[in-house]
C-alpha cells in the first residue's frame, strides 16, 4: 500500500531530505515523474501527496509542450477537495495556490520603493540562494515547534502568488512577501527549498545555470557553491525540523 504519493517535475529535483525522513518513517513512496509522461493516481490514493518544485510556471498550463501540467492542476484541486494532506514546495506551492484561486504571476519588486504609484516601473526579482525567511506566528504555529523566528534556506524561484482565501500566512522574506501558507490543518505550501541537501547543489547548477546566472550574475555558480559550503549543513538540519513539524502537523508523523 502505498502511503504517499511524490509529484516530480524534473529529474535532479527529487524528494531529498524529506524522501529520507519518510524513508524514516517506514512510510511507502510512490514518486510519479511527470515529465516522463508517467500517469497520476487517483488524487484519493495515499494519505499524502507530496508536490515537488521544478522549472515550470503556472502561466504553462495549457501548453501542449507540456500536457501534463492541465493534468496535475486538475488533480491538485480535486486532492484540495478531498481535504486529504498535501505539501507543496516552490513549483508544488504555485500550484496548490492556483489550484485553491489564488493569482500566480512573477515575482517584482517597484524601483521606486519610498513611495507606492501604479504606474511606477517594476523589476523582476529573482530569488536564489541560502537567504533568511521569517516565520510568522512560530510561537504558535504547530509546524514551527524547535524553530526560530527567523531561519536560513534555500530559494530558487521568480514567480510569487497571493494567498488563497482563508490561507494563514506563514513566512516571508525581504525580497518575497509570501513564502508560505497553510489552508485548514492539512494543507502546507512553501515557496523556498527545504528539501535541498548540499550535494544536490551541484547538479542543480548544472541543470538551471542559466537562471542562476540570470539571478546572481555570472559568478553565480561560485557563490552557490560556496554558500552550499558554509551555510547548506546548518541551514539542513533546521530544514529536517520543518519538515517534520509540517508532517507531524498533519498527522503522517508522530511529534
Amino acid at each position: 500500500m502505498v502511503d504517499v504519493v511524490c509529484l516530480q517535475h524534473a529529474e535532479h529535483e527529487g524528494a531529498g531530505i524529506l524522501g529520507t525522513l519518510l524513508a524514516e518513517m517506514r512510510l511507502v513512496v510512490q514518486t510519479i515523474h511527470l515529465y516522463r509522461g508517467e500517469l497520476l493516481p487517483d488524487p484519493r490514493h495515499a494519505r499524502l501527496w507530496v508536490v515537488l518544485g521544478g522549472p515550470f510556471s503556472v502561466s504553462l498550463i495549457g501548453d501542449p509542450r507540456y500536457p501534463f501540467l492541465a493534468t496535475e492542476a486538475a488533480a491538485v484541486a480535486s486532492r484540495l477537495r478531498t481535504g486529504l494532506p498535501l505539501l507543496g514546495i516552490c513549483f508544488g506551492s504555485q500550484i496548490i495556490a492556483h489550484a485553491a484561486g489564488a493569482r500566480v504571476y512573477p515575482n517584482v519588486q517597484q524601483l521606486q520603493l519610498q513611495e507606492y504609484r501604479p504606474d511606477a516601473p517594476l523589476t523582476p526579482v529573482l530569488e536564489v540562494g541560502w537567504a533568511p525567511i521569517r516565520l510568522l506566528g512560530h510561537d504558535r504555529e504547530p509546524a514551527f515547534t524547535g524553530l526560530q523566528s527567523e531561519e536560513v534556506v534555500l530559494h530558487w524561484h521568480g514567480e510569487t502568488y497571493d494567498l488563497p482565501s482563508g490561507a494563514v500566512h506563514l513566512a516571508s522574506s525581504s525580497r518575497c512577501r509570501h513564502q508560505a501558507f497553510r489552508l485548514g490543518h492539512q494543507v502546507y505550501a512553501v515557496q523556498f527549498h527545504p528539501e535541498v541537501r548540499p550535494s544536490q547543489v551541484e547538479a542543480w547548477i548544472q541543470a538551471d545555470g542559466a537562471f542562476l546566472r540570470q539571478a546572481r550574475g555570472p559568478d553565480g555558480p561560485r557563490l552557490l557553491r560556496q554558500e552550499a559550503h558554509t551555510i547548506a549543513e546548518a541551514s539542513m538540519a533546521r530544514c529536517q525540523l520543518l519538515l517534520r513539524g509540517m508532517l507531524t502537523a498533519m498527522g503522517i508523523a508522530r511529534g
